[in-house]
């Protein structure tokens, strides 16, 4: 009998409010997989437990960590205009030319988690990065099927731009929050 009441409370269903306000369903969630996994280890095991990601990161991981940290370079630049206004331009004592093009290189062609950012799991991305990439591949891809080659003012001139820096910056904060 004893035995049925451990049981029982280590269970959402079987826990008591007694202090606090209610917590939501994610937060109780987030406890009911910290608990499992402290209740009864094994092992010296360490378990990380952050902001609802607990069972992604048991589950997922990027086997290029290197590449994804270009590929969120790459978003920071298409989503800030104070990174797009140093495009092209060579300054004294940095190590780095950025524009559009090394950009869309990135994406496309280094790190190929444009066109299709589904094939990109997990190499460089997690897959609730994949919705955001693919919305930046609508508006970005449909840029550059219409600009092609043209030189950088074109693109940041074209009244769809706002439109890529919105969906590069959501991609950027997405990959950012997973880290």
């Amino acid at each position: 009998m004893e035995e049925a009441a451990i049981v029982r409370a280590s269970s959402p269903e079987g826990w008591t409010l007694v202090a606090g306000e209610p917590l939501d369903a994610a937060s109780i969630a987030d406890l009911d997989f910290a608990w499992r996994a402290v209740r009864a280890p094994k092992s010296n095991a360490i378990v990380l437990a952050s902001l609802g990601k607990v069972e992604q990161a048991l589950n997922e991981s990027v086997v290029f960590p290197a590449l994804r940290r270009q590929v969120v370079a790459a978003l920071e630049s298409l989503s800030d205009p104070a990174l797009q206004a140093k495009w092209g331009k060579v300054q004294d004592g940095v190590n780095y030319f950025d524009d559009l093009t090394v950009n869309v290189h990135v994406l496309y062609d280094d790190c190929m988690v444009l066109p299709e950012p589904q094939t990109a799991v997990p190499g460089i991305l997690l897959s609730d990065e994949v919705n955001a990439m693919s919305a930046l591949e609508e508006v970005l891809g449909s840029l550059i099927r219409e600009l092609g080659d043209r030189p950088d003012g074109a693109y940041l001139t074209d009244p769809r731009w706002a439109g890529v820096m919105s969906a590069a910056r959501a991609a950027f904060l997405a990959l950012s929050k997973n880290g």
